[in-house]
């Protein structure tokens, strides 16, 4: 629109319609800029949550596939313990059942770990079918793994109970009694002099324990400068020490 000081003034009308388009299309194009921002970060902010769960399915996958791995590998080497070993009370060297069985719990938890996070995957929204086929058959191996160990379990497990049991309660007795020889009441190391004072009263005063399948008894005596302190003789050079709390064996010679 042309004004009136403009008419007055001299003023072109063409520059004063020129600037007015100008500034209305300046305007016009600051909304335009606007609203492709606004959609941007619409975009931006709906695309990262589909970006995070790829990634989360992505983890998963490899989780579950290394949880594969890690049942199919306790399932043979349960096997071949089955088929390489026999029941003995003496755990052998090395002692292949405590070592498979230290060896399978982490493993264990870490494939209990991956089932759940793809159950929980599954919950909040629709897995890939990836995670589906991966928990089917990581549930299928794992339960494989647990039967193929059972040998490994029972015969660890089984210290607890029976005739181990009686040698567990003996080998706590004389736990405290070689700590109550150099004075103490707490665990600690035995200096060299004071693992020799005990080892030679067990010398002069042997503790013995008898299993029913073996021919001779079993022999507690000192092993070791650190607890736990007293292990069993199995005889013809076969020793071996245990946690007195598991029962696990921690050596073995």
């Amino acid at each position: 629109m042309v004004s009136k000081e403009d008419i007055q003034t001299g003023r072109p009308i063409l520059e004063s319609t020129s600037s007015a388009v100008l500034d209305a299309a300046t305007n016009r194009l600051s909304v335009v800029q606007g609203c492709c921002a606004a959609e941007s970060v619409w975009i931006l902010t709906m695309s990262l949550p589909r970006a995070v769960a790829k990634f989360i399915n992505a983890c998963m996958v490899f989780w579950l596939i290394a949880s594969a791995g890690s049942a199919l590998m306790l399932s043979a080497a349960g096997a071949f313990y089955a088929l390489t070993t026999w029941p003995e009370y003496f755990p052998g060297d090395p002692p292949a059942a405590d070592l498979i069985l230290e060896a399978a719990m982490p493993l264990w938890l870490f494939i209990a770990l991956g089932m759940s996070g793809a159950f929980a995957i599954h919950r909040a929204h629709e897995s890939s079918r990836a995670i589906r086929l991966g928990r089917r058959v990581v549930a299928s191996l794992a339960a494989l793994s647990v039967l193929s160990l059972a040998p490994v379990v029972i015969r660890v497990g089984r210290r607890h109970f029976g005739e181990w049991a009686g040698l567990q309660r003996l080998l706590r007795e004389n736990e405290i009694h070689a700590l109550s020889l150099i004075g103490r009441k707490g665990g600690g190391q035995f200096s060299a002099s004071e693992f020799e004072m005990a080892r030679s009263w067990f010398e002069e005063h042997p503790v013995y324990f008898k299993f029913r399948a073996m021919r001779d008894p079993v022999k507690v005596r000192m092993m070791s400068t650190q607890a736990p302190f007293v292990g069993v003789d199995f005889g013809d050079g076969q020793n071996a020490v245990f946690d007195l709390r598991t029962m696990i064996c921690t050596y073995a010679d």
